[in-house]
């Protein structure tokens, strides 16, 4: 298996994201997603995740969680300083926990026999539940946080998590997105076909000051200068004043700004990546401005709800 984490850069006084990690588990995925994949990702089959964690491990978990735990761990071990009593984990996940329970719960309803369900169900299934393994599997005790907000949702944890550590709740987080929606049941809530994405990508959030002893160790792939969200596109768009690179999704957002010089480059994501959609954005960003120390702005939306980020790639 290959390591997934990014050499990083200096920097000082700024919340930023100083590791990157991804993984796929390969179930039910078709090749041509591999095109919203990073190109330096890996995709791991059951069987790969088995070797990591152990198949009873994995038997009692779904895989949206062993995908956590395997890519927090190549995450982990890049912070410095771990201080497990103020070291947080703060995820989005809007289906993770279904393909474990489908099966059985279908099985139940046809035989009426309350035996075929997993004792291992309760525990697998809820939404917390990559964030609670991932805090019992590493003895995290920090603060931590679990968002169900649709494709806004690791969006979410993402503000939060950077609240949270300016504030002094916590002092280091493991932020990001999980997904496992392959399953019958989810794929019929859909009335057209969509390409469902199985995965989970984290960054380690973390504060970096001046105070800090070895300040010069310290470094940094993405700067976070805001954050915001909200349901009201123009105050929003009062934000965007001091860009000169606008990444959105918002077709809308074109026309307002027509008297600004601003680059706007629009996306369109075509497959459903629900919690996995913006974190996907940013390593779209970091894939393409790396090393170039690059301010952009990114907006995006989903029912209703608009997102905003000010980054700066290193």
């Amino acid at each position: 298996m290959r390591k997934l984490i990014y050499e990083v850069k200096n920097m000082n006084d700024s919340i930023v994201i100083t590791a990157i990690s991804q993984i796929y588990p390969d179930d039910n995925q078709n090749n041509n997603l591999m095109d919203y994949y990073l190109k330096d990702s890996t995709t791991y089959n059951m069987q790969a995740l088995e070797k990591v964690l152990g198949k009873r491990f994995v038997k009692k978990r779904d895989k949206s969680t062993n995908s956590v735990i395997v890519a927090a761990g190549e995450i982990i071990s890049k912070f410095e300083d771990i201080d497990l009593k103020n070291m947080g984990i703060i995820l989005g996940n809007t289906l993770g926990g279904w393909s474990y329970v489908e099966e059985q719960l279908a099985t139940l309803y046809l035989k009426k026999d309350m035996t075929v369900i997993n004792p291992y169900v309760a525990t697998a299934w809820f939404p917390t539940a990559s964030q609670g393994e991932l805090s019992i599997f590493n003895g995290i005790l920090g603060y931590s946080k679990t968002f169900c907000g649709g494709e806004l949702s690791s969006g979410f944890a993402l503000k939060h998590a950077y609240d949270s550590i300016m504030s002094g709740k916590i002092t280091k987080a493991i932020v990001g997105g999980v997904e496992a929606p392959n399953t019958q049941l989810i794929h019929n809530i859909f009335a057209e076909e969509h390409d469902l994405v199985d995965g989970c990508i984290l960054f380690s959030l973390e504060k970096i000051t001046t105070r800090t002893e070895d300040i010069k160790l310290r470094r940094a792939l993405i700067e976070i200068e805001e954050i915001v969200v909200g349901r009201s596109l123009e105050k929003l768009i009062n934000k965007i004043s001091n860009t000169t690179y606008l990444y959105t999704d918002v077709v809308s957002v074109t026309n307002k700004l027509e008297a600004k010089e601003v680059s706007i480059e629009t996306f369109q994501v075509n497959n459903k990546l629900f919690s996995l959609k913006v974190p996907k954005i940013i390593l779209n960003l970091y894939d393409k401005f790396k090393n170039k120390s690059q301010k952009v702005t990114v907006l995006t939306q989903d029912d209703g709800q608009y997102l905003l980020m000010n980054l700066k790639i290193l």
